[in-house]
């Protein structure tokens, strides 16, 4: 969605290189350069390689930080067109959704939950919420492939 929104409000006149072209061409340029690197985050951040994945994962989470914080130091530039009430909460809640999904991502999981190799993602969901609430998941509970062989 922010994406979208940069288009509509013309973001490459903030960029530095794309600053001095002329509009359409801008557009063009900006454009082009963000399918790859749509096609380039779908296919990292999805990856099947976990290691790949969560790295990916933080890259786009702190990119989204550090873009709010650019769009904040923008604010007054003369060029900036960014002040509407959906821009605003696209960029900042973007940026605080990747705070919290960092925030989730860095603990690893628990022991007992790593051993769980085939749980569903409401299963897990379950065992997350009991195990914050200090009322661990009775394996009885759990499926027979989910529960631990130690």
């Amino acid at each position: 969605m922010p994406k979208i929104d940069a288009v509509a409000q013309a973001e490459w006149r903030l960029l530095p290189f794309l600053s001095e072209m002329n509009d359409s061409d801008a557009y063009a340029v900006f454009v082009a350069l963000h399918v790859p690197l749509l096609a380039l985050v779908l296919w990292s951040t999805g990856s099947t390689v976990l290691r790949m994945r969560r790295r990916s994962q933080f890259l786009v989470d702190a990119f989204l930080v550090i873009h709010a914080g650019l769009h904040t130091a923008l604010r007054s530039h003369d060029d900036y067109t960014f002040h509407t009430t959906l821009s605003e909460a696209c960029i900042d809640g973007a940026a605080a959704l990747g705070l919290i999904h960092t925030g989730l991502s860095i603990r690893p999981l628990p022991a007992p939950m790593s051993r769980i190799k085939s749980l569903t993602f409401v299963q897990y969901l379950v065992c997350k919420y009991q195990e914050l609430c200090g009322d661990p998941a009775p394996k009885s509970k759990l499926p027979q492939s989910a529960r631990s062989t130690s």
